[in-house]
C-alpha cells in the first residue's frame, strides 16, 4: 500500500495545449494550415511514413523497446488473452451468431459451420436488432473510406457505435465503458523522457480508452492518500476510474501509425501507479490500435528489473469494418478484453487500491 502522504500537487494542463498530429512529436494538429500546394497522396504517405519512423526511433531513446509480437516474450498473465484472441482472428473462429446466419450469408460470402457461434447471449429478436446497428456501422465505415474524412468522423459514426454495441447486454456485472478521452492530457511528471537529456516527449494524447467506474474502495483510497486522480492524468471523468486500456485511432496511414501515443500512455499510467502503489507488480496492459477499418491489439509492459524501460509489442489483427464477417470479429474480441478486465486487470486494481 502506498504511504499515507499528500501527494505533490499534478500539474494542470491548459487547453491551449493542443493534440498533436498523426506521431509527429513536433508539429500540433492545431496549426495553421499550409499554403503550399497540396501534394499527391504517394508524397503525403511518404512523409507521414517518416514521422512515424521518427517517433518510434525516439520511443527507442526513452526506454521504449518495440519487439515483434511472440506470444512466448508475453508476461504470463497476457497468455490466456492472447490465446483467445489469436483464434478469434484466425479464419475458422466461431464469431457469427447462430439467429442471423441466414440473414448475412451470400453466395459469394457464406457463412460456413465452423465460423457459426450456437451460445450466442442475445435472443432472436435482440440478435437480429444488433445487426441492423451493425450493418449501420459497416455502411458509415465505407462512406468515411470513400470520403477520406478526419478521424473524428470515424469516431463518432463507427468506433463509438461499435463500443457501445460490444458491452450491452453482457452477462458480466463488470462495470465498464469506453470513455472519448481525445481532450485528455497526462500529468507532465509521468510523460517519458529520454534516458540521456532528460528530454520528455510531446505526443501524448489518445482517443478512447477502457475504464472502470468507480468503486468505494477506490474513492477511499484517492481521499486517504489525498490523491488528485488515480490515473496519469486529471481529466475529471478519469479521476476516480481506473484505466484498464487505451485506444489510439487513425483515419488511413501508414501501417505503424498511432503506436507512439499508445506507448506513450502506455508508459504514463505504469508510472503513475509505481508512484502511488511502489513495488506492485502490474499487469500487461493491452493496448487498442484503429487504423481505417483495421482493428488490432498489441500489448506493453514495464521491466520490473529497470522502472525506466517498458517493452511494446507489434500487433495482432482483430477485425475489420469492410463487412459483417469481420465487424462480428470485432465484437468478439472486444467482449474477450472486458472478460481480461474482469479476470485480471479489476481483481488486481481491487487489491491495489485499499
Amino acid at each position: 500500500m502506498a504511504p499515507k502522504k499528500k501527494e505533490v500537487h499534478m500539474q494542470r494542463v491548459t487547453r491551449s495545449q493542443k493534440k498533436r498530429s498523426g506521431d509527429d512529436l513536433v508539429m500540433s494538429r492545431d496549426a495553421p494550415p499550409s499554403k503550399k500546394p497540396l501534394s499527391t497522396t504517394a508524397t503525403a504517405a511518404s512523409k507521414q511514413s517518416s514521422s512515424t519512423a521518427e517517433a518510434l526511433s525516439l520511443l527507442e531513446l526513452a526506454g521504449i523497446t518495440l519487439i515483434p509480437l511472440n506470444p512466448e516474450l508475453l508476461p504470463p498473465d497476457s497468455h490466456s488473452l492472447y490465446s483467445s484472441l489469436s483464434k478469434i482472428s484466425s479464419a475458422g473462429s466461431k464469431t457469427i451468431p447462430v439467429n442471423i446466419c441466414a440473414h448475412i450469408s451470400t453466395k459469394f460470402d457464406p457463412v460456413l459451420d465452423d465460423q457459426i457461434l450456437r451460445d450466442y447471449h442475445l435472443s432472436n429478436e435482440a440478435a437480429l436488432q444488433e445487426l441492423d446497428l451493425l450493418r449501420e456501422i459497416v455502411d458509415e465505415a465505407v462512406r468515411c473510406q470513400c470520403e477520406e474524412v478526419l478521424d473524428a468522423d470515424w469516431n463518432c459514426t463507427v468506433q463509438s457505435p461499435l463500443f457501445n454495441i460490444a458491452f450491452k447486454d453482457l452477462a458480466s456485472t463488470l462495470k465498464v465503458r469506453a470513455r472519448n478521452i481525445t481532450g485528455a492530457t497526462i500529468v507532465p511528471e509521468y510523460v517519458p523522457r529520454m534516458l540521456k537529456t532528460g528530454e520528455p516527449l510531446q505526443s501524448h494524447k489518445v482517443d478512447f480508452c477502457l475504464a472502470l467506474e468507480p468503486e468505494r474502495t477506490i474513492m477511499d483510497f484517492i481521499d486517504e492518500h489525498h490523491l488528485q486522480s488515480i490515473n496519469q492524468t486529471i481529466y475529471n471523468p478519469l479521476r476516480t476510474r481506473p484505466i484498464a486500456m487505451t485506444i489510439e485511432t487513425k483515419s488511413q496511414t501508414p501501417h505503424t501509425t498511432g503506436t507512439p501515443q499508445l506507448a506513450i500512455w502506455a508508459y504514463a499510467w505504469f508510472s503513475r501507479i509505481a508512484q502511488i502503489a511502489p513495488n506492485a507488480h502490474t499487469p500487461a496492459m493491452p493496448l487498442l490500435r484503429i487504423v481505417g477499418h483495421e482493428w488490432y491489439v498489441l500489448w506493453a509492459w514495464k521491466d520490473s528489473e529497470s522502472p525506466l524501460r517498458m517493452t511494446v509489442t507489434s500487433d495482432l489483427a482483430l477485425g475489420h469494418t469492410r463487412n459483417l464477417h469481420g465487424v462480428y470479429k470485432i465484437l468478439a474480441s472486444l467482449r474477450r478484453l472486458v472478460k481480461w478486465i474482469e479476470e485480471v486487470f479489476q481483481p488486481w486494481a481491487a487489491e491495489r487500491f485499499q
